[in-house]
């Protein structure tokens, strides 16, 4: 099976899922995508080190730039835009799930731990999800 996780920049919540989906099931591909493709994101990064998985050398990319690649399922974990993804997902005729628990860590503040914090739990929401997952 082939699965795209969608997100907004492809910079946290998208490339965590990949990372962890390919770690719990190496007999699916997948990939990573976000409506636009973003920089990188340090805490992304460090949060995904803390669990021995390396996130830092993938590039950002952007769903246009994946679209036709005919993926078999595509999971969007940016519930702040799902009204436009699930429009743009209908109109590719892409079978689609929404995991709108998942929170967006764009609004954040806080001292350097705080974030961390945040960044640790938004990790470690997306690893049960993808831990428990039936595909």
């Amino acid at each position: 099976m082939k699965i795209l996780f969608l997100c907004t920049l492809n910079a946290v919540r998208s490339p965590i899922a990949e990372a962890l989906a390919r770690q719990y099931h190496p007999d699916h591909e997948f990939h990573s995508a976000g409506l636009i493709a973003g920089p990188p994101d340090y805490f992304a990064i460090e949060v995904m080190q803390e669990l021995g998985l390396d996130i830092s050398t993938r590039e950002s990319r952007s769903f246009e730039n994946l679209k036709h690649k005919n993926f078999d399922l595509v999971i969007c974990l940016a519930s702040e835009n799902s009204k436009e993804i699930v429009e743009m997902l209908k109109s590719s005729k892409l079978k689609y799930e929404l995991w709108n628990d998942i929170p967006s860590p764009a609004d954040m503040g806080g001292s350097r731990l705080m974030r961390l914090f945040v960044y640790r739990e938004i990790r470690d929401k997306i690893k049960a999800k993808v831990k428990n997952w039936r595909i």
